[in-house]
Parts: C-alpha cells; structure tokens; sequence
C-alpha cells in the first residue's frame, strides 16, 4: 500500500465487524465463567425416575426434593423437553433455605394424565433472576410390560425323575422384581391354573419342579400338556403377562410343555 493513500471503506466496516466479534467472544467466555463458578442455588434435586399414574396404587404419584441455599419466591412446574409447562407444582411460592418437598400426581393442568413420555424438573428463583431445570429426566410409563417366553426346556417333563424332571423357562422382559410363573393345565373348554412359583430377581429363568397345586399341598403334576406364562413388573410398577389365559388371549413365544410319566420298571431318571 502505497503511504498516505486512503483506506477503503469496505475494508474499515469489516476490520470494525472483526472487532465487534473478537470483543463479544471474550465477553461471552467471561460470563461463562462466571457461571461456572458461581454457587450452585439448587441443590441434591431428587426423584424416582419412572412412575405410572395410573391408580393402581403402586408408584401412582412422583416425590420431588430439592434444597436451596437461600431464600426466594419460587415457582416449580414439570416441564417437557422442550421446556413447554405440564403441571405447576407451586407458583411463586415464598421458600426458606433449606430443603423442599412436593408431589406431583401425573396430571397435567386439565387434570388429565399426561402422555407417557420424558419430562423434567424447572425451579424458577424470581428474585435471583435463575431457571433451573433438572438434568435428570423423570419417566411418565403406564404401559405395561410384555414379556415373551423364549424357551422351555426339556420339551418333556417326568416329574419326580432325576433327569428332565424340572423345566427352565427362559422369558425376555424387566427383572427388576421377581417374576411369577403360572402354570396352566391345557385341554378343556380352557387352560386350567394349577401352580403358580416366584423367581429371582434380575434372572431372566424360572424353575418348574413339576409339581401342581395352589395350596399347602402339591402333588406331581398328571400327564397331559401345559403351557407356562410369566408375570413381570417393570420399573414404573406396571405388571404385565406374557399371555391373557385363560381369558383366551394370544400365546407368546414358546411356551408348550408336555408332562409324561415314565413306563414300565426302566432305569430311574
């Protein structure tokens, strides 16, 4: 550039628009900062992360806690993930220091149960001038559970014997609580409940010993075909059946079992 010639206008207005954006960079990493390192003002927020309103009365209304460090009206509401209000919960509410509780019963502000779905937790500090909204996500789910009998083994049963005298049934679905197994005697006008075991929780196999009976006393179970279908809960409380018997719904997986006694003075087991 030759010295003393002047400079362009367009050259001036996109060094000054360089500037601008180099100043407001820093100013943005300062309040960022600032953020980072100022005191968190809701603390130990805590819920359980599924529930089902679904009046059942297992896990029907979720608890909500938190603590703040200082004192301020405060409005709580659930929030979708959009940040669009569910339900309010308190509504600029004067709050000490300290820890809070509330409940929400799964309703929105209609009264109607809201969609099953991901939602969160915003508490509002007006005179702090904060929004925060919870980074753990709470679970609407009043869907049942439907688990699928994948396999029982053997494919025949002699009850009492050493060898394939009990079955495994082996199913897929939620094992956070012990699944149930019912045992149902085929044949008839419809399958016949006849033994009903508990599993182990987190164990995705239940054992029949081949016995019958819904009372004190069992008894080897008779020849005949059965079929075994497993009850499970999942994490929001919703039990769930891998078939609707004997009310004639569908059969799912493999659930078939035949029962025979051994013949004659064979070998034992």
């Amino acid at each position: 550039m030759i010295a003393g010639a002047r400079r362009r206008p367009g050259t001036l207005a996109v060094q000054c628009v360089f500037a601008a954006l180099v100043l407001s960079t820093f100013a943005a990493f300062f309040v960022t900062t600032k953020l980072k390192r100022s005191p968190q003002l809701v603390e130990q927020v805590s819920f359980r992360r599924h529930f089902s309103p679904n009046g059942d009365g297992r896990l029907d209304v979720e608890k909500i806690a938190f603590s703040l460090r200082r004192s301020d009206d405060t409005s709580v509401a659930i929030v979708t993930r959009d940040d669009e209000t569910v339900a309010v919960l308190a509504d600029d509410v004067r709050l000490k220091k300290g820890r809070h509780r509330f409940v929400w019963n799964g309703r929105d502000a209609s009264g109607r149960v809201a969609p099953d779905g991901e939602y969160r937790v915003r508490v509002r500090l007006r005179h702090q001038g904060r929004s925060i909204v919870s980074s753990q996500k709470l679970f609407v789910d009043t869907a049942p559970p439907e688990p699928i009998v994948r396999s029982v083994s053997p494919d025949v049963l002699y009850p009492g014997a050493r060898k394939d005298g009990r079955a495994r049934i082996r199913f897929i679905g939620p094992t956070r609580t012990a699944p149930t197994l019912l045992v149902y005697r085929a044949g008839g006008e419809r399958p016949r409940l006849v033994a009903r075991r508990i599993g182990r929780k987190h164990d995705p196999i239940v054992i029949w010993n081949g016995r019958v009976g819904l009372g004190l006393r069992s008894f080897l179970a008779p020849s005949g075909n059965y079929l075994m279908v497993i009850r499970t809960r999942d994490a929001s409380g919703n039990d769930g059946t891998s078939s609707l018997l004997p009310t004639g719904g569908p059969v799912k997986g493999h659930p078939e079992l035949n029962v025979r006694k051994r013949s004659g003075k064979g070998r034992r087991g």
